[in-house]
This record gives C-alpha cells, structure tokens and sequence, in this order.
C-alpha cells in the first residue's frame, strides 16, 4: 500500500513539473507585426502570435506610441538570443482571429511586462486569472503614475485642460463681479 501511494504522489509531482515546464516553448522571429502581435516559427511553421493580457496603440492610430510601441517590440525580438513563448493554462489557446495567445519572453525577460513598465501598452483583454497579470498590474498603475507613455499628457490635452480652466476661471470671475456690484447696489439703498 505504501508503494502504490508513493507512486501515485511521484506521478503527480512529475506531471506538475512536466506540465509547467511543457507550457514554454524556443521560437524563432519570422516578423513583427506591431506592438503586440509578432510572427513566430514553432516547428518551422509561421504562426502569428497576440501577446496575452496587454494592448497596445494601433499603429494606424493617431497615438504616437503605437509606432513607438512596435519599435521596440520588434527591436527586442530582433536582438533576442532567445525567444520563448507560454501558453497560460487559464486563456483560450487562439483568439478570435485564430492567432496564438502566449506571454512572450526574450532573452528570459517577459515582454508584454517591459512594454507595461515604459507605458507603451495597457493591460486588457483578462478573461481570466492568467499567470502575470498581478506583475503587469502593478508594473500599469507605476507608469500611470510617473506618466509614462501612454499615460503622459500629449501637448493637445494639456493644452485643452489650461483653455477649459481659464473658461472656468472667467465664469467664476464674471459671475462674483456681477453678484458683488449687486451687493453695493443692495447696501447703497
């Protein structure tokens, strides 16, 4: 009896450590698409890959970090050593578009955490509890704080928060003028 239970406690523990490490798998680079979306060869054949759990510009947008968003993506998967993809046990394989979901690693380093931490993508698109999102939450709300990227004011914004406080102003500032001259009117009688 004390065998069979150890048996059964040493498959499980293989499967548990084949299983996680099953998940990633050594890629090359065929082409980068934009931010969050590459090309890769898995058993040289090309597969068009979304990057899980994050979003970033289009590059056809009018958001300039769309182009910077893709730079550096496909800056860091051309100078990768290493590239690896993983599946995360608690997303869909493929999206709607047939594209693999995978977290996408260069050189060990998780990318889709790196394109966070710059402010060059959102977090987006959980539909579940995926593996990293707690790191890439984080990773959001510091570069939302130190307005990175994304999160940083463009000159047009700036400049429409400055006119509509000045319009404020000039109601406050007209209105009072109007409420005091009727306050010396009432005191003069």
């Amino acid at each position: 009896m004390k065998i069979v239970k150890l048996l059964i406690s040493l498959v499980i523990a293989l499967t548990l450590v084949f299983s996680t490490y099953a998940l990633k798998e050594t890629v090359t680079l065929d082409r980068c698409i934009d931010g969050d979306t590459a090309r890769f060869f898995i058993n040289e054949e090309s597969f068009s890959v979304r990057f899980l759990a994050i979003d970033t510009p289009e590059l056809n947008s009018d958001n300039p970090y769309g182009l910077v968003a893709s730079e550096f993506t496909c800056r860091e998967l051309h100078n990768a050593e290493i590239i690896e993809l993983e599946a995360d046990p608690n997303a869909d394989d493929k999206d709607r578009y047939e594209r693999l979901l995978r977290w996408i690693f260069v050189d060990g380093e998780l990318l889709q955490l790196k394109l966070v931490e710059r402010g060059y993508a959102e977090v987006a698109y959980l539909f579940g509890d995926y593996k990293y999102t707690d790191d890439l939450q984080t990773a959001e709300k510091q570069a939302e704080a130190r307005s990175l990227g994304i999160w940083k004011n463009t000159p047009g914004e700036t400049l429409k928060i400055i006119i509509v406080g000045l319009i404020i102003i000039a109601i406050l500032v007209g209105s009072r003028s109007t409420f005091i001259r009727n306050l010396f009117k009432k005191a003069k009688k």
